[in-house]
């Protein structure tokens, strides 16, 4: 009986698929950007009767980097 080779992928939360060829594990990706802040809230009214000016949208921070991907990948050899 041939060895067989797998290796499993990691390609997302909890998801792995095997791949039957002899090819080195896959670095993990990256982390995700973080969202976009929300709306600022709109001006208080200014004196004299001028309205106030619109709050500036937030401009919401990239998120943290994904933990570094752990290299996947080894060999299982089945003897007859």
């Amino acid at each position: 009986m041939p060895c067989l080779s797998v290796l499993y992928v990691p390609v997302g939360p909890a998801v792995s698929y095997p791949v039957s060829r002899i090819i080195p594990g896959f670095d993990g990706r990256s982390g995700i950007p973080g969202a976009k802040g929300e709306r600022g809230t709109d001006g208080y009214p200014g004196t004299l009767g001028l309205p106030g000016l619109p709050g500036d949208r937030g401009n919401g921070f990239p998120g943290p980097a994904g933990p570094a991907g752990k290299r996947y990948g080894f060999f299982v050899c089945l003897k007859p």
